[in-house]
């Protein structure tokens, strides 16, 4: 049983005939295709439902920056004093009404 590899050790596997990764160095085109830029961002939102998402954006935002101020055993406990609703009911609110409730300027751009 002399070996010239370990036996407890990881397997050598031939990466330069896997099909898999040949496929993916080429770049496939159902690995391109989706909604993003040439920098990888996403691209930018337009329309009607593009107001209530970016409100929607910054009330998680918002939210987020409130909930690591407070302390981490009484976070949702606070909030709900403070701001009447919990951190879960907040997010399933409409957005106007979220920011409303967190003092988020509506209809304008910070």
């Amino acid at each position: 049983m002399s070996k010239s590899t370990p036996s407890n050790g990881p397997r050598q596997i031939n990466l330069v005939n896997s099909k898999r990764l040949q496929a993916l160095r080429s770049g496939s085109p159902a690995a391109e295709s989706g909604p993003s830029n040439r920098n990888g961002s996403t691209p930018p939102l337009a329309g009607p439902d593009a107001a209530s998402a970016r409100l929607q954006l910054e009330v998680r935002r918002c939210l987020a920056e409130i909930l690591r101020q407070l302390p981490p055993g009484k976070q949702r406990s606070l909030f709900k004093i403070r701001y009447g609703v919990y951190p879960e009911q907040l997010e399933s609110l409409a957005p106007n009404e979220a920011a409303r409730i967190l003092g988020l300027p509506v209809g304008q751009r910070r």
